[in-house]
């Protein structure tokens, strides 16, 4: 079964919902104006920007939904540690590439360390992009839904006037995650597309 989306499809009126948050923030001592600010957004749209939960009660959602933004800007990405790859590469592809560019086996080892760092960069990166753009939006009127705190927004004007989906590259996503956005007022933006010149592509940054 997959995740449902209790509060979306909630019978309790917003009005119940709201106390329900103030009780849960009032238990575990939190006041957080972001927070607060992004839960009265989600409210203006209950079915769609509330995230699915794998929870069968309002409270026990709203406890998640709580603890997982609190924790997600207490353990920013850049605090993050990388951790070793888990998987051994495909010694055919090192053999393919030793060969069609005559390497011996420590350009080839050298070669393969360094794609790795790429790989575990290119990890993170979106994370820290969020990161760096909500130290530097704040004083615009935008608060960061970090903690997946509405279902595919990464960042929203405070009034809900603007809800804004973040990309690193125009091409880092595929057509069914694109198609959440259907329906929505859900806007995109990216950092980085691809233009050619002569031919050959080129960083082009927006």
């Amino acid at each position: 079964m997959g995740k449902e989306n209790v509060l979306a499809n909630s019978y309790m009126s917003d009005d119940e919902l709201w106390d329900l948050y103030e009780d849960i923030k009032y238990e575990k001592g939190i006041e957080n104006e972001d927070m607060d600010d992004i839960f009265q957004v989600a409210m203006l749209d209950r079915k769609n920007l509330f995230p699915n939960q794998n929870k069968n009660s309002e409270e026990k959602c709203l406890r998640n939904w709580i603890n997982r933004y609190i924790q997600s800007i207490i353990n920013l990405p850049s605090s993050h540690i990388g951790e070793a790859k888990r998987t051994c590469s495909d010694p055919a592809l090192a053999m393919i590439v030793k060969i069609a560019c005559d390497l011996d086996d420590d350009e080839i080892e050298e070669m393969g360390n360094a794609h790795n760092l790429f790989m575990s960069a290119e990890n993170i990166q979106g994370e820290l992009l969020e990161e760096y753009i909500a130290e530097n939006v704040e004083d615009y009127g935008w608060v960061w839904c970090s903690g997946n705190a509405l279902r595919a927004v990464d960042f929203c004007k405070r009034d809900g006037s603007v809800l804004l989906q973040v990309k690193n590259k125009n091409n880092t996503e595929n057509s069914s995650s694109s198609a959440i956005r259907n329906g929505t007022k859900i806007e995109k933006w990216f950092r980085l597309k691809t233009k050619k010149n002569n031919g050959r592509p080129y960083p082009s940054y927006e």
